[in-house]
């Protein structure tokens, strides 16, 4: 399986309840991934950083 299908599958399944709050989850990364919140204002985003920089 590709490594950033395989990161976004482990990625969702830490997600449990805030799935539902997901807008998007970028995974142009080669090492990490940047999710966008629902609740979060225009132009802001969270990263789960695995090696990411």
């Amino acid at each position: 399986m590709d490594e950033r299908i395989e990161r976004f599958v482990e990625l969702y399944q830490h997600m449990d309840d805030k799935v539902q709050q997901i807008s998007y989850i970028d995974l142009r990364y080669d090492t990490g991934a940047a999710i966008g919140w629902l609740s979060e204002q225009k132009g802001q985003e969270s990263s789960n950083d695995q090696g990411h920089g």
